[in-house]
């Protein structure tokens, strides 16, 4: 063919969504369900949260503790996983609250004491250091 008629032949580059038809179709799924995750995991920590509550205040046994059974029931409802949360509730019984001493050194060179009990010193100690400094500084 002669160069002048290759011009005429030549095709236009196009970005029309034709062309690029689910180009990025997994991505768009990841997308979806990564927010679907975050909604259930939000939601089940908020029902674990106060399902550690009932416990403390009623006992470890659904049957018997008539608030865990309700958030039971709201698990079931809200489609979020039972295994999850009797899992939560073998292993909050299994680990026992450990009675901790925190000492503390407040302003004008007071010395405060806490006694606590608790099932996380770390975690303890770290709420502790972050409301005296935040109150002492």
């Amino acid at each position: 063919m002669l160069p002048s008629s290759c011009s005429m032949i030549r095709r236009g580059f196009s970005l029309s969504s034709s062309l690029l038809k689910g180009h990025s179709k997994w991505q768009n799924i990841k997308a979806t369900k990564g927010k679907n995750d975050m909604i259930k995991s939000q939601a089940m920590n908020a029902l674990l949260k106060k399902a550690k509550a009932a416990a403390l205040r009623g006992g470890f046994d659904v049957k018997l503790n008539r608030e865990l059974g309700a958030l039971e029931q709201d698990c079931r409802s809200q489609g979020l996983s039972l295994d999850t949360f009797r899992n939560f509730l073998a292993k909050l019984k299994d680990r026992p609250e450990v009675e901790y001493t925190f000492n503390v050194i407040g302003p004008s060179g007071s010395f405060f004491i806490v006694e606590a009990e608790t099932d996380n010193k770390k975690a303890f100690e770290n709420t502790m250091r972050k409301y005296f400094n935040k109150v002492y500084v």
